[in-house]
């Protein structure tokens, strides 16, 4: 009986740990991902600023 017990809070033990490590992993790649949008938006906003400024130096 105590060999069942110990086994299953052995398994029980191993499944907590890959969750967390999942978890962890899976929080990891939801920053990356926001820091990346971050960083796009960034970009965008530069060149469409810089596009627009062009423009009115164009059309001076």
């Amino acid at each position: 009986m105590f060999y069942i017990v110990n086994a299953l809070h052995q398994r029980e033990s191993e499944i907590r740990q890959e969750f967390n490590l999942s978890s962890d992993q899976a929080q990891r790649f939801i920053q990356r991902t926001s820091d990346v949008m971050k960083e796009l938006k960034y970009i965008a906003e530069n060149r469409l600023t810089a596009g627009k400024r062009r423009h009115v130096v164009a059309c001076a």
